[in-house]
């Protein structure tokens, strides 16, 4: 946004940090350098008290025009409101979400985004599932597709270092995101499980991504030592962006079975990086993969044990769905996400 908006001015509220964002850049190196663009201090926090009045009274504070936050809309604002919902999964999925969330999901989310002047969501996916369960007005509902970020690339110089510094060698499988219960990770594995007696050797299978306490997966462990895999399965729960682009590249099939995404940004990454995907048929998976992977469904552990195979033993193949991934992340820039979310901004003040 910094890169092609200098007119207007930008306000990033914060609980933490205040002053314009080219000072003191180390605070977070991801936000853009530019004079129209200011840090500022929340009061508190507290995410019910902003609801209630935080965020009513710093909009009237400095005169804002349109609020931008994600899922909630704001109580007791006067200026126009933007809200994100990247998925509404606990509404078609509730069986992977605590009853807590269904209730916010189910009580307040759908009040919000009815009240908020304009809805943004990252896939055509989602979208879809906001006027089915919402019966939200389609005309209310803008997507703005994310994308890979620049650093993931295909490398031309070797990085096996970088391999050997988390104890990875030879061929693998790649996992990449969140170890909960929607991600599918057991069936994941009893793919893997099919492959590895299949092919023997030293085919592993790498799974970067962290726990996550609000929706606790308890079955990994106990299948793990099930299928007699320990010694082939590696966790990593947190890898630096640099090292992470190695692992990509030096993929030999990133598999994404999730049974839930409002985009699946990992799908991307691993296609920008020459990666050759295999990903579920379903949610938006099926939609950021296009033609560019083999497209499967989630449950089924026979075909994709034998996706897998098929692409490990098939260089050609491999190839092909390594340029195709190339070609399809290459459709989605951010320089697009931007001009697309400041063209909403412009929707709502024309209301």
């Amino acid at each position: 946004m910094a890169k092609i908006d200098s007119e207007n001015l930008y306000y990033l509220f914060n609980s933490q940090y205040g002053g314009n964002i080219s000072v003191g850049r180390d605070l977070h190196p991801h936000l853009p350098i530019a004079p129209n663009f200011i840090r500022q201090k929340m009061l508190t926090n507290n995410g019910e008290f902003n609801l209630l009045c935080g965020f009513a009274k710093i909009t009237r504070q400095h005169r804002i025009d349109v609020f931008h936050t994600n899922y909630f809309k704001p109580l007791l604002i006067s200026c126009r409101s933007v809200i994100v919902i990247h998925d509404i999964l606990q509404e078609i999925m509730p069986q992977y979400f605590s009853p807590k969330l269904q209730f916010i999901q189910k009580t307040l989310l759908p009040l919000m985004a009815r009240k908020a002047d304009a809805v943004i969501t990252v896939s055509h996916f989602t979208k879809t599932q906001l006027m089915e369960k919402y019966r939200l007005n389609p005309n209310k509902i803008f997507v703005t597709l994310e994308a890979a970020a620049n650093v993931f690339r295909r490398l031309e110089l070797d990085s096996s270092e970088v391999l050997r510094r988390y104890g990875i060698e030879g061929e693998y499988i790649l996992y990449v995101g969140r170890l909960a219960p929607i991600k599918n990770i057991p069936t994941m594995l009893k793919a893997y499980a099919k492959v590895h007696r299949h092919l023997g050797g030293d085919l592993k299978f790498v799974l970067i991504g962290q726990r996550d306490p609000a929706f606790p997966e308890s079955e990994i462990d106990g299948l793990i030592d099930y299928l007699e895999i320990s010694d082939s399965i590696i966790f990593l729960s947190s890898v630096p962006t640099e090292d992470m682009v190695a692992i990509y590249n030096l993929a030999s099939v990133f598999l994404f079975m999730s049974c839930g995404e409002g985009f699946g940004l990992p799908i991307l990454e691993a296609m920008a990086c020459g990666a050759p995907v295999i990903t579920s048929d379903t949610t938006a998976c099926n939609e950021i993969a296009g033609n560019a992977a083999i497209k499967l469904p989630p449950g089924n552990v026979d075909q994709i044990a034998d996706a897998i195979i098929m692409v490990l033993e098939n260089s050609g193949l491999q190839k092909e769905l390594s340029e195709k991934g190339l070609a399809r992340s290459d459709e989605f820039k951010w320089e697009s996400c931007a001009r697309e979310t400041l063209k909403v901004y412009e929707h709502v003040l024309r209301r």
